[in-house]
This record gives C-alpha cells, sequence and structure tokens, in this order.
C-alpha cells in the first residue's frame, strides 16, 4: 500500500503543474487566479457646451418728422384793410340750441319761490292740466319732452306770471315779517330788486352798481308814475322777472 500511495504522488504532482495548479495549504484563502484586474475608474461624462446666445437687437421704431409748431399770432387785433376777393359762400356752423325749464320744473320750482303759491284755476293745477300744451311727453302718444321756447310756452309763461306775482304780492303785503316775503322783501326799492335778481337769476348786483338793476328801476317808476300804486309796479316787476330768459333759459 505504501508503494501504490507513494506511486500515485508521484504521477499527481505533474499533473498538477501541467494544469498551472499549485496546492494549497487548506487553511490559506489565497485567490487562484493568478491574473488580477485592475480596479475599474468612472469617467465623468464631459459638460454639455451651450452654443452662444445670439444678441436680438429690439426692432426700430420709425421715426416720426418733426412738426414745427405754427407761427406766433402777431398782433391779431390791430386793424386791417381787407381787399375784395371776389363773392363767396359762407358755411355757418351752429352751437348747442337755447333750451328751457320742462313743465315739471317749473310745477317744482314756482311753490318754492313763492311760498307755495303755484299756478292754479280754482282747484286745477295748470301745470297738469297744459303739460301736454307745453310740450311735457306722457310716454304713450308722445315720448319726447320739448324743451323749445315757442310763442305758445311764453303765452302760458305770461298767464302763469301774472296769476302768481297778483297772489304773491297780495300776501306780501298781508306779511309783517318781512324776511318771509317772496317778492316785496325790503322797504328800500333798489335792495328789493337786487333781492329779487339774486334770487331768480342768480345775479349777484353789488349795493355800489346799479348797472344790472337799471331796467327793473325804470319798470317800477314808470307803472308807479301811471297807477300810482306800488302793489301794481311791483307785480310789473315781478312779471318781467318770471318772464325774463335769464330766468327759464339755459
Amino acid at each position: 500500500m505504501k508503494r501504490i500511495r507513494s506511486v500515485l504522488s508521484v504521477l499527481v504532482v505533474p499533473v498538477l503543474v501541467l494544469w498551472g495548479c499549485t496546492p494549497t495549504n487548506p487553511g490559506t484563502t489565497e485567490n487562484t487566479n493568478p491574473t488580477t484586474n485592475p480596479p475599474t475608474t468612472r469617467k465623468e461624462p464631459e459638460p454639455t457646451k451651450k452654443p452662444p446666445e445670439q444678441r436680438v437687437d429690439p426692432p426700430t421704431q420709425p421715426t416720426k418728422p418733426r412738426v414745427e409748431p405754427p407761427p406766433a399770432v402777431r398782433d391779431h387785433w390791430s386793424n386791417t384793410k381787407p381787399s375784395d376777393s371776389g363773392s363767396g359762400v359762407l358755411n355757418p356752423s351752429f352751437g348747442r340750441y337755447s333750451r328751457r325749464m320742462s313743465v315739471s320744473q317749473l310745477k317744482d320750482t314756482i311753490p318754492r319761490l313763492f311760498n307755495g303759491i303755484t299756478w292754479k284755476s280754482g282747484n286745477t293745477n295748470m301745470f297738469d292740466s297744459l303739460s301736454r300744451t307745453l310740450g311735457q311727453a306722457d310716454y304713450l302718444q308722445v315720448t319726447f319732452t320739448s324743451r323749445d321756447s315757442t310763442s305758445l310756452f311764453m303765452k302760458f309763461m305770461d298767464d302763469m306770471a301774472g296769476q302768481v306775482c297778483k297772489a304773491a304780492v297780495v300776501k306780501d303785503l298781508q306779511t309783517q315779517n318781512m324776511a318771509t316775503r317772496s317778492v316785496i322783501r325790503y322797504n328800500d326799492i333798489d335792495k328789493t330788486l337786487r333781492f329779487l335778481r339774486l334770487k331768480f337769476h342768480s345775479i349777484y348786483v353789488p349795493e355800489s352798481s346799479t348797472e344790472s338793476i337799471k331796467q327793473l328801476r325804470t319798470l317800477y317808476d314808470r307803472i308807479l308814475a301811471k297807477t300810482r300804486k306800488e302793489s301794481t309796479a311791483w307785480e310789473g316787476v315781478c312779471i318781467a322777472v318770471l318772464t325774463s330768459p335769464e330766468f327759464f333759459a339755459y
């Protein structure tokens, strides 16, 4: 047996040498592969290069043509001698036409100005009775309110002023407190005329001037000289104030 083992060991060793194997001790854990691969290094990707930015110029706006200022006016109020250039055609242009107070405005305004006195015939309010005739729309047959100062409107304004002013003057003469009167506010005639101009026409007349009350004072003096009645003179002044375009037209 010992001889057989020795023969086998002699045969096994050359075979192992031929196959490249070396005997290892059982207690060692060496790598039997004689060739070892080197450690691989991770190659970082190269950063991508951005293409160069192209500069875009904003669109150029077209230059506006320079507008020369108009020449200065040289003394345009000086007198000139126009020359005859032949006949021409005029094309007049009209602005805003004058308008007058509506019937509803008169109906609300007159009682406020004369301490409740309004235009009546018995128990009938004449503003309501003649509203259609004076151009007020009823929105049944007429849908447009007329604001034209027609001759028919002026005729009814005269009728209204005559009745209202007469009643107002009678009431003023019966009122002891002059501060509550609607027409004859002061004993001084010019002062009362200034009061009426301011109340009905919104025109202030200073005490140092009589320019804006001159016509009313002339009217008062003529009526007083003819009738010898102050009440009638004040009625005439009141009617003139109410029927003046400065009161109802704008």
